[in-house]
């Protein structure tokens, strides 16, 4: 077996994340649906009050794009059918503000997401997530 890294505390002032110890990998999910199953675990990824908790829809976070397997994890977030429509209905500055669309030209994995209505995060390319600093600003 192998084991983790020690958990060291983040220097006073150190400005990135400490990354999340990730395993090796066993191999990639053969989907972006499962990627994105695999990092919500099966769960809403937005979390209202009137959410479900269940992941019932993949949503892109950019407008107007195209088929949702075409996209990076980084792209898409796990909704149930409530927390979807919510975001659908939304002010788009105020989607945008929280993170949940992101313009086309930029990167989705650059863009911090309010994530489960608790915490800003990064989610990454490969399916992983990065929790941002409290202080962390919106999108």
């Amino acid at each position: 077996l192998r084991t983790a890294p020690p958990i060291v505390a983040p220097q006073h002032g150190a400005t990135s994340p400490v990354p999340l110890y990730r395993p090796p990998a066993a191999g990639r999910p053969s989907s972006t649906a499962a990627i994105v199953l695999a990092r919500s675990c099966g769960h809403c990824e937005v979390l209202t009050e009137q959410c479900r908790y269940t992941f019932d829809r993949l949503v892109s976070r950019h407008s107007h794009s195209g088929p949702t397997e075409s996209l990076s994890p980084a792209g898409l977030f796990a909704a149930c059918g409530g927390c979807a429509e919510l975001v659908a209905s939304m002010q788009p500055q105020l989607a945008a503000r929280a993170g949940y669309v992101v313009d086309t030209a930029r990167d989705p994995a650059t863009v911090p997401m309010r994530w489960r209505g608790t915490r800003w995060v990064l989610l990454g390319h490969d399916g992983w997530l990065t929790e941002l600093r409290q202080d962390a600003q919106s999108a």
